[in-house]
């Protein structure tokens, strides 16, 4: 079947946008939607990375210090679940703001898998939550299968994702999928796109990234009593190791992926994705566990900036992708509404970053501290702060909310 010419697909897709248009410059948008990727994909990469860490650590659990890693990896893959989940909503929202004719119509291909996606999360979670509370010294050999089951189900769900961000840039087979040989298919059952070094290149970037994370665990727990040495030098030379292969395996995949994209050469955060993994491999490849004592923080931080380059080159690939076909994101209309965009920006930021910060300094000091934890006066403050402007917040919503409400009651 033959598909249609650029320019009309162009004019179809561009029909398909929202005609109530949107209440701010897309490229704000597009910002917040790669930002907000990289802080999601983070925490997925802890969910895999530890999650099969847990695994590995739990098979020679009587060694006592690899049983505690185990249990930690355990905890750590847990709450990263969690956050993940929170985390992803984001950038989500924000693709259908800008993408919209090209996620639904992804969707709507694969439907049974999008339904199917919220059913395996929650039942990994909860396999991964049994695990959790099962994965105790003398734990038997059996409660691994609830351990094996989530870590299953959440590269269920990856692979959903992964075909569903394919199947969005590849508008002219639309068509083909939907209705082959002119016979709609309307049972959302098949999966039309699948890149294996695009999918396998994440499960690497996991890898990489709980390689890292313990090594800045290994920092972090240092004046700790309770985190004898012998078991940081572990957490260090396993994080150490998981570092390499896993950015290793990025650089390998990351060559086979974007040879695959067409005009690569000419995106420039191909070539920085490239730079910064090669950078980190060398890096890691080059020292000793030891060496990097007390740099954990370091790389970490430099794995995080990686991170955005790559969601940046994953978005600079769907515009490749789609410009071509007629299809500017850059172009979508926009009904400017100051108030609403003002709005969010100050719950953002006001409400979710003072109440963040908050926490996050109150879980920093907690964490260093063996035994009980008394806040010093700046977390108090901090705790102040978030409480009194979560209320106010509250306040005007219901008050703005009630005085409309009066207003205009007949």
């Amino acid at each position: 079947m033959q598909t249609a010419p650029h320019a009309d697909l162009g004019t179809f897709l561009n029909v398909l946008r929202d005609p109530a248009g949107i209440p701010a410059p897309p490229v704000l948008f597009q910002w917040l939607m790669v930002l907000t990727w990289a802080l999601h994909i983070l925490f997925v990469n802890l969910v895999l990375g530890g999650g099969t860490l847990a695994i590995a650590a739990f098979l020679r659990r009587k060694d006592p210090l690899w049983g505690r890693l185990s249990r930690a990896m355990t905890q750590v893959t847990k709450i990263a679940l969690s956050l993940a989940i929170v985390l992803g909503v984001a950038p989500l929202l924000f693709t259908q703001v800008i993408y919209d004719p090209m996620w639904y119509a992804s969707n709507v291909l694969s439907a049974a898998w999008v339904m199917g996606f919220i059913y395996a999360l929650g039942l990994g979670y909860t396999c991964w939550f049994v695990f959790s509370f099962r994965n105790k010294e003398g734990a038997s050999a059996g409660e691994l299968l609830w351990a094996i089951a989530a870590i299953l189900l959440f590269a269920l769900n990856g692979f959903v994702m992964h075909v569903l961000s394919i199947q969005s840039i590849l508008p002219a087979k639309w068509l083909e999928w939907y209705a082959p040989q002119g016979i709609p298919d309307m049972s959302g059952l098949k999966v039309h796109a699948f890149s294996l070094p695009r999918f396998l290149f994440f499960f690497a970037a996991a890898a990489a990234g709980i390689g890292i994370f313990l090594l800045a665990y290994a920092d972090y727990f240092r004046l700790r009593s309770d985190f004898p040495a012998p078991y940081r030098e572990l957490c260090r030379r396993i994080g150490w190791q998981w570092a390499r292969w896993g950015f290793l395996g990025q650089v390998v995949l990351a060559i086979t992926w974007f040879a695959g994209v067409e005009k690569a050469a000419a995106h420039p955060f191909l070539w920085m994705t490239m730079i910064a993994l090669l950078s980190l491999l060398i890096l890691l490849w080059r020292g000793k566990p030891e060496a990097f004592a007390g740099k954990g923080y370091l790389y970490q931080g430099l794995f995080v900036v990686s991170t955005l380059v790559v969601g940046i080159a994953r978005e600079e690939i769907r515009l490749g992708a789609l410009l071509p076909l007629g299809y500017d994101p850059m172009s979508y209309k926009v009904n400017l509404d100051l108030a609403s965009t003002l709005l969010f920006f100050t719950t953002f930021l006001g409400v979710g970053g003072l109440a963040l910060a908050f926490l996050i300094a109150m879980l920093w000091q907690a964490g260093k501290v063996e035994g009980p934890y008394v806040a010093g006066k700046t977390v108090a403050r901090l705790s102040d702060f978030a409480l009194a402007i979560v209320l106010t917040w509250i306040a005007i919503f219901f008050g703005v909310g009630l005085f409309v409400w009066l207003r205009n009651f007949h």
